[in-house]
């Protein structure tokens, strides 16, 4: 199972990012569009923008490290952002040297593919194949990188680059 590893510092400010981008951002909105952005990223370029990890729930796709630092407010003492009803709040601008140009790109057009319907909506086949697997008793069930990127035309490829790229990565620990 290939997996990336979560930067965390970098997943601060690329919700930064979107959060001073957005007017009205909830998390439901935030997760649709870092979904969109990191599949747009993985396709181009083999890579999350920040390593998250995803799930399926009900209502969609979640991002599981970025959601977890918002909603249990686990970010530093000087918490850059405020989570209130629902809706998230930047208290500064994004460090965008923190973020490449690559990741701002694909950030830019998550924001406007998502905003553009002005709904939220991550129930691609990567969701499907995930929560048609799971036991009905689970709420929260993983999606494995390689459900994303079989929904690619470069699938194939880009599978075993990943996979060449994890093996590398074994071996230098």
């Amino acid at each position: 199972m290939i997996q990336f590893t979560f930067k965390k510092d970098k997943a601060i400010e690329a919700i930064l990012y979107i959060v001073n981008e957005v007017n009205g951002l909830d998390v439901v909105l935030l997760s649709d569009i870092l979904y969109k952005a990191d599949k747009l990223h993985l396709e181009k370029w083999g890579r999350f923008i920040f390593g998250e990890s995803y799930q399926a729930m009900s209502l969609g796709v979640i991002p599981s490290n970025a959601f977890k630092l918002i909603v249990s407010k686990g970010f530093d003492a000087d918490n850059p952002l405020k989570f209130d009803n629902g809706h998230i709040t930047a208290l500064r601008k994004a460090d965008v040297d923190r973020l490449s140009q690559s990741d701002t790109e694909c950030l830019d057009e998550a924001i406007r593919l998502c905003c553009r319907c002005n709904e939220a909506d991550s129930k691609d086949e990567a969701w499907r194949k995930a929560w048609n697997s799971a036991d009905n008793k689970k709420v929260i069930v993983d999606i494995p990188v390689e459900y994303i990127v079989e929904q690619f035309k470069n699938s194939e490829i880009l599978l075993d680059y990943l996979k060449e790229i994890d093996a590398i990565e074994a071996l230098w620990g």
